[in-house]
């Protein structure tokens, strides 16, 4: 293969990874191989087809064996997670809640039933807090 095809094969890959394309950094890889064999080509290395193949797929799958798994790690160590979970969220309640009853209460645009887990009466309209949540129930005090 030319070794221009090589090149144009590495960008396209490597481009795929970084505009969208979230293959967890194997793309990468592979398309730094592709540019490899294809800069070795063009500097006149007389490699025949078999060669170059070969040399292509020992070099993406040793450079993802000895260095993705790092390189993943430290690009994506920074990232903070979501906390899509509502415990520790306020709601307020529509109507008295005593202690062990449940309710209805209006979250995030739905409508859940709550459990008042705490040992005092809940009086309406007023903010309470999300302790847990326990299947479709928020348990709250």
């Amino acid at each position: 293969m030319a070794w221009w095809a090589w090149i144009t094969l590495g960008v396209l890959l490597l481009g795929g990874e970084i505009m969208g394309i979230d293959a967890a950094f194997f793309l990468v890889f592979i398309g730094l191989s592709a540019i490899l064999v294809g800069v070795a080509d063009l500097l006149g290395l007389n490699i025949p087809a078999w060669g170059e193949f070969l040399s292509f797929a020992v070099i993406a799958a040793l450079s993802m064996v000895l260095f993705r798994r790092r390189i993943y790690a430290m690009m994506h160590k920074d990232v903070d997670s979501i906390n899509m979970s509502p415990t520790g969220d306020t709601i307020q309640l529509t109507a008295d809640l005593p202690p062990g009853d449940s309710g209805r209460a209006k979250y995030r645009g739905t409508t859940w039933t709550v459990k008042n887990i705490g040992a005092v009466t809940l009086s309406s309209r007023s903010h309470v807090n999300i302790v847990e949540v326990d299947g479709t129930t928020l348990n709250v005090s």
